[in-house]
């Protein structure tokens, strides 16, 4: 009969393996990923999103297609197009240190919160069921997985 401390040696020689072959298939995946990405021309190393929305011009693309986008604070001065044009970003407005927002400010602001907040909401979804590493991993499943993300997210809103 194999002692107690036999077995916890075995189940630990068992457990450190299957973390080796993790680390393994990560490091494949990684791989894969970073042959992916430099395959399409994208960065090797992701930077911030501004800087990565001015480096594709994505503001100009916008226009191009007759499309807006409603951003966070974090894009403010990405649009820097001139006052007449209509913008292709909204970000809203920032407050500074001795200068508190205006009060048509602080309602645009709110506004742009109540439009926000369904897809951050969406987003924050999709990361807490990991739904975005399983769409990395196989091609086939972000249809039905949004499909059943929208439909939970419908009965959400519905109560």
């Amino acid at each position: 009969m194999p002692s107690v401390v036999g077995l916890l040696e075995q189940r630990e020689l068992g457990a450190r393996r299957r973390v080796e072959e993790l680390r393994e298939e990560a490091d494949r995946s990684q791989a894969e990923l970073a042959a992916a990405e430099q395959e399409s021309g994208g960065p090797p190393v992701t930077p911030r999103q501004i800087t990565a929305c001015r480096h594709d011009q994505l503001t100009d693309r916008l226009r191009a297609a007759g499309l807006g986008a409603i951003a966070d604070l974090g894009f403010v001065g990405l649009d820097d197009s001139s006052p007449e044009a209509d913008p292709a970003v909204i970000p809203g407005y920032k407050a500074a240190r001795n200068r508190p927002l205006t009060r048509g400010r602080k309602l645009s602001n709110t506004e742009l919160a109540a439009v926000r907040a369904p897809v951050e909401h969406g987003f924050a979804h999709l990361q807490n069921w990991r739904v975005l590493t399983k769409v990395r991993t196989d091609p086939k499943w972000p249809t039905s997985l949004a499909r059943a993300l929208l439909v939970l997210t419908n009965r959400e809103v519905a109560r």
